[in-house]
């Protein structure tokens, strides 16, 4: 328990260093969001960009709800209710608060092709945090429940794959800075590990 609480107060205090940077319009971080947007836009094909916008997808409103109230079935059918509260209130709060976050910090947008019908603020990456709260405590929930040592290794390697490509999806798609991504990334592992911990 105490483990994950040192992991999870370590993120948190990362990602106060970063919205510190990003809200102080610091030039350096400006910077490295620029190269690593432009690198994206330029990598841009139809085949990836038609494989990252379904990737992307996991993390629309709609469809991680779904993913969530399966979850929430399987782990209380398991009689796994302290991991179903996990991820129950864990889901609710960061989206709660993420909301609050970017009204707070107010960073615009990247200004790239694929944004121009994206609506609401950038910081931090609203997928992002989602799809990693959501696929962080399956992953520890997950590692609990399953025995079988390379399916556990499987499982959470798959959780693991999905957080990183949904966010560097939001990266390539021209959606989001790098910035917005780590610092998602940051606070839903925070707060995660800290749920995680007092469960």
């Amino acid at each position: 328990m105490r483990k994950k609480i040192i992991a999870g107060l370590i993120l948190l205090v990362l990602f106060l260093g970063i919205s510190m940077l990003v809200s102080s319009r610091n030039s350096g971080i400006h910077e490295i969001d620029t190269v690593v947007n432009n690198a994206g836009l330029a990598s841009q094909t139809s085949t990836l960009t038609y494989l990252m916008s379904h990737i992307t997808r996991l993390g629309d409103g709609g469809d991680l709800t779904i993913i969530v109230i399966v979850a929430l079935v399987i782990f209380m059918l398991l009689a796994e209710w302290r991991m179903a509260a996990c991820l129950g209130f864990g889901f609710l709060f960061v989206n709660l608060l993420t909301s609050y976050l970017k009204n707070f910090y107010l960073i615009a947008r990247p200004n790239m092709p694929l944004a121009s019908n994206i609506g609401n603020w950038s910081y931090p990456s609203g997928h992002t945090t989602g799809v990693t709260i959501v696929f962080l405590i399956l992953a520890l929930g997950l590692s609990r429940i399953v025995k079988n040592r390379p399916m556990k290794v499987l499982c959470v390697t798959i959780c693991g794959s999905i957080i990183f490509l949904v966010g560097v999806s939001r990266i390539y798609l021209g959606v989001h800075w790098f910035s917005d991504v780590i610092g998602g990334w940051m606070l839903a592992g925070g707060i995660g590990y800290i749920v995680c911990g007092f469960f």
